[in-house]
């Protein structure tokens, strides 16, 4: 359950970051953008991906299925 706060935590971090990200670059600051992209894939993109992952991999170990991991 922990997992599911922790990347509901970094999708709302990620919406934020890519709103900062389009306003840089509708004003023209394009280094910037890819700059701050860049960062909101390593910062948030990847921790999602990942917690997903162990997710799945926890849920095999144990012989369980999603549902009955989180609940």
């Amino acid at each position: 359950r922990s997992t599911v706060a922790g990347e509901m935590a970094h999708v709302g971090s990620l919406m934020i970051m890519l709103i900062g990200s389009l306003l840089l670059y509708s004003k023209g600051y394009l280094i910037e953008s890819l700059l701050l992209g860049g960062m909101n894939i390593l910062v948030n993109l990847y921790p999602i991906f990942l917690m997903r992952y162990n997710r799945f991999r926890i849920a095999g170990v144990l012989g369980q299925s999603i549902q009955e991991l989180l609940s």
